[in-house]
């Protein structure tokens, strides 16, 4: 196998570029305390760079060790109290599991024969859950990656009005924000090394498979076995995970290069509704 070519000053500097504008939205956003704030800002920051002109864009190499990177982060959230729970409460389980499918069967209808969308591109813009988990899987499977981060991005807003407004109808509040800080604490470096090692060789297996989502599904999989099975207690640093989130965001933020207004308006108005 060829060796991957040396970028150019050229690429270097437009990735740079990105990867600095992803930065400061996300600490931005994240520092004001906007749910997703890493993820969300970096996406905004990097999108209204493309809009505006800039040449931003993110090597696909990089974007490759990026999704990895966030599927290692996503199965650290396993833990053998989380498979214990799902034993204790399997009939709260299973509701939350058939309400979230018809959820997300009759958003994604309303995408598809509403607006038009394809069936994968509409399956991704119905999905809750996580905004970064979201965009990496989108840009796996090379899904509309403009419309699906206006929609997500418009949820993610509206979580953050409707939720407190109406908590605060009940006299309740909403405190902390729902970006997991994994890796907060001190790590051990050989359980790090067997994390990246088996999350990064799975990654590759389901990859050369030729499996939708591989290298996030694979490095996802064997980081939740490891952590499930109590096997080990290591996640990654909180400032690899959180570079990893924001890179995601300046992944999808790069797409909106080259789209046009009455696109925009397209893709907002499936996302009011």
């Amino acid at each position: 196998m060829a060796p991957p070519p040396i970028p150019t000053k050229t690429v270097l500097l437009r990735t740079g570029e990105t990867l600095s504008i992803a930065a400061v939205g996300g600490v931005a956003l994240s520092w004001l305390g906007f749910p997703a704030g890493l993820v969300t800002g970096s996406l905004l920051g990097v999108a209204i760079a493309a809009l505006a002109g800039r040449p931003v864009s993110v090597p696909v190499p990089l974007s490759r060790v990026i999704s990895v990177l966030v599927g290692i982060s996503l199965g650290a959230v396993v833990s053998p109290a989380t498979l214990k729970g799902l034993a204790t409460f399997p009939l709260s389980v299973a509701v939350l599991a058939v309400s979230t499918l018809c959820m997300v069967a009759a958003t994604a209808s309303y995408l598809r024969f509403v607006h038009g969308w394809d069936a994968q591109s509409a399956l991704f813009g119905a999905s809750p859950g996580a905004l970064a988990q979201v965009m990496a899987l989108s840009a796996e499977y090379k899904a509309d990656l403009r419309a699906i981060a206006i929609v997500q991005t418009m949820r993610v807003v509206a979580l953050t009005v409707g939720i407190p407004a109406g908590l605060s109808l009940f006299g309740l509040t909403a405190s902390g924000g729902v970006f997991a800080r994994l890796g907060s604490g001190p790590a051990s470096l050989w359980e790090l090394a067997v994390l990246v090692t088996a999350s990064s060789a799975s990654a590759l297996a389901i990859w050369w498979l030729r499996l939708p989502g591989g290298l996030m599904f694979g490095a996802m999989i064997a980081s939740a076995i490891l952590h499930g099975g109590g096997y080990i207690g290591a996640a990654l640093p909180w400032w690899v995970a959180s570079a990893a989130v924001i890179g995601i965001g300046a992944v999808t933020g790069s797409r909106f290069a080259n789209t046009d207004p009455r696109t925009l308006l397209r893709f907002l108005g499936a996302a009011l509704g």
